[in-house]
């Protein structure tokens, strides 16, 4: 069980950090929650236009895309070495989801050369599946940053960024989460693959 103590705390914070960038921009699906939030200098544009009509004529999935990373004051004050720097921030974020993904990589492939089963062999492929997704998302996001540096264009290359990042880091966490379920249930089961 005391295995499974540490991949659980990392995935449980992840996804705090993943809960905090998305509850905020539920206040942009009213327009005059959002016109508040932007006079109060908690959020910047994350439209292209700033009327009603401009406002809800954007798609639910463009407004969770275009916001949600601007809230970083959330992450920071459970967070507080994260830089506000949306970028920096973003990245330092996802960063800390990789470590804690290889850490949990690590202890399913001893598991695996401990006992060779075949319930080994499922675990570990679920963290190598959760470690490249934490990876691509930071590839995305490094490489869309840079392309808006590029094209002096930061608001495209940030949200670009955010959008790819989010879901696959909502995938990452989807599978570490089903391995690290799927290892709940073998011990509980009094079958804990690492002892077979």
């Amino acid at each position: 069980m005391l295995r499974l103590i540490v991949p659980c705390t990392a995935r449980l914070a992840s996804i705090l950090i993943l809960v905090a960038m998305i509850t905020p921009a539920w206040h942009v699906f009213r327009y005059d929650d959002y016109k508040l939030l932007r006079e109060e200098g908690l959020i910047y544009d994350c439209f292209y236009g700033n009327t009603t009509e401009d406002f809800e004529n954007e798609s639910w999935l463009h407004s969770i895309e275009g916001c949600y990373l601007r809230h970083l004051l959330d992450i920071q004050s459970w967070f507080p070495f994260i830089n506000q720097n949306s970028i920096e921030a973003d990245l330092h974020v996802l960063l800390l989801l990789i470590l804690s993904e290889v850490c949990s990589l690590a202890v399913a492939w001893k598991n695996k050369t401990n006992s060779k089963t075949r319930k080994d062999h499922v675990l570990l492929s679920f963290a190598f599946v959760a470690v490249l997704s934490s990876t691509s998302a930071t590839v995305l996001f490094l490489h869309n940053a840079r392309k808006a540096v590029t094209a002096n264009s930061p608001l495209i290359g940030v949200h670009q960024s955010i959008g790819y990042s989010f879901w696959v880091l909502v995938f990452a966490n989807f599978v570490h989460w089903t391995m690290l379920l799927t290892q709940l249930m073998y011990v509980i089961r009094g079958r804990d693959p690492s002892s077979e």
